[in-house]
């Protein structure tokens, strides 16, 4: 299980290294965004940040001593201004659920934005948010990426329509076929995932792979057939394959016994053979 690290009470923890930094940055409000933001810049510019101490005393004790030494606070003053999009613009981004992933998963794919080591244990809306604001662009292109990404996430959620096979009372068990057929046919889908129970554990999924469209269609209709081999597997539990070769006329008055009855062939059989055994054949 991870374990999300708590750094909102660092302040309370460490008030010796806080007003350290305080005193470096005056006028900051050194909230978790502005700390994990400095880090960064400290930690990637070749200073010696362990990409582990993040919210320890040590480091940032270490920090203070970097501005001050190198006369960072000015650097980091301009920088801060003229590149963080203010929290307004981040407010339609949920702290959980699949969309987050889903924009964790593709900021990290972009290629103009640079691939950092981030905080350990970072809650996947704070890491997004500390891509972003590292990333060493105008706040007026931040905005254009914000918007372009809200788009590509909501014509993505077109797509789940494909899910809907999934929805009603076997949820559970459909989800379970699912996980139980990536396993055997593409199992690299499923690392760091848990076992599906529901149709969001499968959309989170594929929602950060690497599969178009068209594959995931595939892949959903070969569930589907994996189901109904399942469900087929459960009904002849028990049972007997006999083969009955049949003549055309009787073939087809059985077919009609049992599109008249609402049943199906075997279930027409089933039935006419339990009544004979119990009632007797009629006399010729």
């Amino acid at each position: 299980m991870t374990i999300v690290r708590d750094y909102s009470n660092d302040r309370e923890a460490h008030p010796l290294a806080w007003t350290l930094l305080k005193r470096c940055l005056p006028s900051w409000k050194l909230d978790e965004r502005e700390r994990v933001w400095i880090w960064l810049k400290l930690s990637h510019s070749g200073d010696d940040l362990p990409l582990d101490g993040f919210g320890t005393v040590e480091t940032y004790k270490r920090m203070a001593e970097i501005i001050d030494k190198n006369e960072f606070a000015t650097l980091l003053e301009n920088d801060r201004t003229t590149t963080q999009v203010p929290k307004h613009d981040l407010r339609w981004i949920d702290k959980t659920g699949r969309q987050i992933s889903w924009l964790l998963h593709e900021i990290k794919r972009n290629s103009d934005i640079p691939d950092i080591q981030c905080p350990a244990h970072l809650p996947e809306k704070e890491e997004f948010i500390a891509r972003l604001d590292y990333w060493s662009e105008s706040i007026s292109k931040k905005r254009k990426f914000l918007e372009s990404i809200r788009n590509q996430w909501n014509r993505h959620l077109r797509e789940d329509k494909n899910y809907k096979w999934f929805e009603g009372d076997n949820e559970k068990q459909k989800c379970e076929a699912a996980w139980e057929w990536l396993q055997k046919v593409d199992h690299r889908l499923l690392r760091g995932t848990s076992k599906f129970t529901e149709i969001e554990h499968l959309q989170r999924c594929f929602d950060t792979s690497t599969l178009t469209t068209n594959e995931k269609l595939y892949y959903i209709n070969e569930i589907k057939k994996e189901m109904k081999r399942r469900q087929s597997k459960e009904n002849l539990k028990g049972k007997i394959q006999t083969n009955l070769a049949l003549p055309d006329e009787s073939r087809n008055q059985l077919t009609e016994l049992a599109k008249r009855n609402g049943m199906t062939m075997t279930k027409m059989v089933e039935y006419l053979v339990r009544h004979a055994h119990t009632n007797g054949l009629p006399k010729e």
